[in-house]
């Protein structure tokens, strides 16, 4: 039995890379909403909750620049605290529905999530590149790694090259 027509494209993007990168932006996607919905709490304070959590990490590694780089930049950023907090949630909720598109299929879905990733990848290789820490490289090229995954998912061939590797391109 052969897979109609609507299975070969509800299934297009289930492919291992595929499934990797909607894992991996729909992770992120959802830690977005959560901190853009602790923002939005009045009585959640960002400042003390980070000095609580970076105290052990200053005992461990007193010249993180990481923490430094959250502290110097946490005020700024609360500051603007409603516009943050409504931006982590909108796009946070484009990566999961995005996400969720590409598991049905959807074109659509893939192109929102490309999207999103080009939108956001100058910020993360300039900071990989202005602070080179292992978590910055490291964001960067697996945001990289995801745009490119996403653009060869994306291709105009790829349906026919589906219908060739699944036998129904005859």
């Amino acid at each position: 039995m052969h897979p109609t027509r609507s299975d070969e494209q509800r299934t297009r993007f289930r492919r291992p890379l595929g499934l990797a990168v909607m894992a991996y932006k729909a992770v992120l996607g959802l830690s977005e909403i959560v901190v853009g919905i602790l923002l939005a709490v009045p009585s959640f304070d960002p400042q003390a909750t980070f000095a609580r959590l970076s105290a052990e990490e200053l005992r461990e590694d007193p010249g993180d620049r990481f923490i430094a780089l959250v502290s110097r930049h946490l005020p700024a950023l609360l500051h603007h605290r409603g516009t943050v907090a409504v931006g982590l949630i909108v796009l946070g909720l484009a990566k999961i529905v995005a996400a969720g598109a590409m598991w049905e299929g959807q074109e659509w879905g893939g192109y929102l999530l490309a999207a999103t990733v080009a939108l956001l990848l100058p910020f993360d290789t300039h900071q990989a590149i202005a602070s080179p820490t292992a978590g910055h490289v490291l964001l960067a090229v697996a945001n990289a790694a995801a745009l490119a995954v996403l653009v060869f998912l994306l291709r105009p061939g790829s349906r026919s090259s589906i219908s060739r590797l699944s036998g129904q391109g005859r």
